[in-house]
């Protein structure tokens, strides 16, 4: 790969690659969230979902804009 295909697979990677992938399943044994984990999931969630939990996994992936607003 060269040039512009090789930047346009880079900048196909740096995109993708930070999108969190959260598994939401009524599984909830140990071996199951390894599943999910060994298959590329960021988060393991288990139905029925709680609030709180939900929450703290999304907290995780959340960035705030520290810049300030410009007029």
């Amino acid at each position: 790969m060269r040039g512009a295909k090789k930047q346009r697979c880079n900048l196909w990677t740096t995109y993708y690659i930070t999108i969190p992938i959260f598994a939401m399943t009524a599984n909830a044994f140990a071996d199951d969230r390894q599943k999910a984990y060994d298959a590329g999931m960021n988060e393991h969630l288990t139905k029925p979902l709680e609030t709180e939990a939900v929450l703290k996994a999304l907290s995780k992936y959340c960035v705030k804009n520290k810049k300030k607003n410009q007029s």
